[in-house]
């Protein structure tokens, strides 16, 4: 009787795990997977031409080659001659970012996010690893670094020794049309990745907004290339990213056409801003990366590479009627779009200036007369 019950347990217990075989969902690709799945066969074979750039702890006595394994924990690949090289942070900290190569004035410029950059405590080098298997270490010598809350670009020179092993991009003069389709690449999950065929929904000059499609974007992918899907023009610096846009406050700044069927999205820096830090950056001027802020097309202030454009008010009697903080829509030289004027209405443009080794934090607040174009200006 007790072998009859037993059989019976037996017989249950394998229907049970029939069931759950036949039923159970399978887990989905790892994002290195799907990486790996979206890169072509011809940049599967180039994974032996690779480059990387690495920021990490004071150099002390690093030769000019390694021939030791590449700890993998530590270090990312890029391919040889292509649109990005992989930066990452000091090997405490796990933050990673990509970096883009591109030509300005003749010069070989690196770009990466400023919110990379200001994490570094410690002096950045490249490392490169030839096709032959040879990895080469140079310093870099001197970061541009602007207000990460606002152009978030930080440029640097190629070094000489590396210049064999990276093709710069050659940067498009003016922004992009909403709708064009553009290419972004990069570095996520510690493996190269190509989205193709990404759409521009709106351009301004401080943000583009990209649809994403293929939610690859996870860590490393902030400094990503983003170029022209026909032309092959370098557009812009990946930024971040959102999930879920239809919750985020901007979301009502987005024209009716484009919040159709949106669900994540790419910001991005124009690539325009990171060609005129670059311009201050080789001459030292700081006045070539300034933007101007304009109300109703009247110049009001130049907002410097090192500030950041905190929100505007309408104000209206004395009080404050309406306030639109930074989003990816707010027109530093259309102020004024977002807010419904009257006579007499001023709107006061609030600016924030970090604090540096010389100088205390400060707010700036410029009020423009809508009326009369007068600026008045104060400081706190």
């Amino acid at each position: 009787m007790n072998k009859i019950k037993i059989m019976k347990k037996l017989f249950l217990f394998f229907l049970l795990c029939c069931f759950s075989l036949g039923y159970a969902k399978p887990l989905p690709p790892s994002i290195t997977e799907v990486a790996k799945n979206a890169l072509s066969a011809a940049q599967l074979r180039k994974l032996s031409q690779i480059a990387t750039l690495k920021f990490t702890g004071r150099l002390k006595q690093i030769p000019q080659v390694i021939s030791q394994p590449r700890p993998q924990k530590y270090f990312y690949t890029l391919h040889e001659n292509t649109p990005s090289i992989q930066v990452q942070l000091h090997a405490s900290s796990n933050n990673t970012g990509s970096a883009l190569p591109m030509m300005v004035d003749g010069k070989g410029i690196l770009v990466f996010p400023s919110h990379v950059a200001v994490k570094i405590k410690k002096d950045p080098y490249v490392k490169v690893r030839t096709s032959s298997g040879e990895e080469f270490v140079e310093p870099i010598q001197t970061m541009y670094i602007t207000n990460e809350h606002n152009l978030d670009i930080t440029v640097s020179y190629i070094p000489d020794k590396l210049k064999p092993f990276i093709t710069p991009l050659d940067p498009a003069e003016e922004l992009a049309e909403i709708g064009t389709a553009v290419n972004i690449s990069g570095f996520a999950d510690e493996v190269p990745f190509l989205l193709p065929e990404e759409t521009v929904l709106t351009a301004s000059p401080l943000r583009y907004v990209i649809q994403m499609r293929n939610p690859l974007m996870l860590g490393g992918a902030c400094g990503s290339a983003i170029t022209d899907s026909v032309t092959g023009k370098l557009l812009a610096m990946e930024r971040d990213f959102s999930y879920n846009a239809q919750l985020a406050e901007w979301f009502k700044f987005l024209p009716e056409e484009a919040k159709k069927n949106l669900t994540n999205v790419h910001f991005a820096v124009p690539i325009q801003n990171a060609v005129a830090v670059s311009r201050a950056f080789i001459t030292g001027d700081d006045k070539l990366a300034a933007i101007e802020m304009k109300v109703l097309g009247r110049p009001v202030a130049l907002l410097y590479p090192n500030e950041h454009l905190s929100s505007v008010l309408l104000m209206r009697n004395g009080f404050v009627k309406q306030t639109v903080h930074f989003n990816p829509f707010l027109n530093p030289q259309k102020l004024e779009e977002f807010f419904e004027l009257e006579p007499n209405d001023v709107l006061r443009i609030i600016v924030e200036e970090p604090a540096t080794i010389t100088k205390k934090a400060r707010t700036i607040y410029y009020d423009t007369n809508v009326s009369t174009g007068k600026v008045t200006s104060f400081t706190r």
